[in-house]
């Protein structure tokens, strides 16, 4: 586990663009995989129950891809204060990790507030690392973070496609526009919202009947306990 702390110095990089997808990872990124990835898969997974981490028992060939930037969603994009979907930071650069020549898993750096790259995680969803295989020229990931979600950005035709898996397979969702995805997201969060603040109002009346049957309780009892002594 000391392997998840290391981390690797470079001049501090500029964060993109929020409309502005970069597709070659700095070279802090590309050191930081070359030089720690290969440990922590070792020290982490085979280490523990490789089973858990989706790979077979035996270590066989462990090989990783190139990395590919993933970007978060900007929230003021769901709101409509922006049209930018990128948030205006570094993106994530993950690899997946190929098992025997089988994807099997992911891991990805982060650019640190310092400038350095340290480790983002290891261990994402079963189906970006077929997303990522299937991406093609001028198309970006996105991460939406509360469901932990990935699309597939193609800037060319202004449209998202969320990354699936359906029976071990990659099974990409329908296309929507930006706009469909800003609208559905509007309405996933406001239902959550409405759900959280009605939840919490029937928390707050049933926090307060209970009050109110304490207190009656404890009248009716120090009442009658006043007359006994009487």
């Amino acid at each position: 586990m000391a392997m998840l702390a290391l981390v690797v110095g470079l001049s501090p990089v500029g964060a993109p663009s929020a409309s502005t997808a970069p597709n070659e990872p700095p070279e802090g990124a590309k050191a930081f995989a070359e030089r720690f990835f290969p440990g922590i898969v070792e020290e982490i997974i085979f280490t523990d129950r490789p089973g858990d981490w989706g790979f077979g028992e035996e270590k066989g060939a462990i090989a990783f891809s190139g990395l590919y930037p993933i970007h978060s969603l900007n929230a003021d994009f769901v709101t409509g204060k922006s049209d930018d979907l990128f948030a205006d930071r570094p993106p994530v650069w993950v690899a997946v990790i190929f098992q025997d020549g089988r994807p099997v898993n992911a891991i990805g750096a982060r650019q640190a507030d310092g400038g350095q790259f340290e480790l983002d995680a290891l261990g994402y969803p079963p189906e970006l690392p077929h997303g990522l295989l299937n991406l093609k020229e001028g198309e970006s990931v996105l991460h939406v973070p509360p469901a932990d979600e990935y699309y597939i950005y193609a800037e060319h035709a202004g449209t998202l496609t969320k990354i699936g898996l359906a029976s071990g397979t990659y099974s990409p969702g329908d296309p929507q526009t930006v706009e469909q995805f800003r609208n559905a997201l509007k309405e996933r969060y406001f239902r959550v919202d409405e759900q959280e603040k009605r939840l919490g109002l029937e928390a707050a009346i049933l926090s307060a009947a209970v009050m109110i049957v304490l207190i009656a309780g404890a009248w009716v009892y120090f009442g009658r306990r006043s007359r006994a002594i009487r």
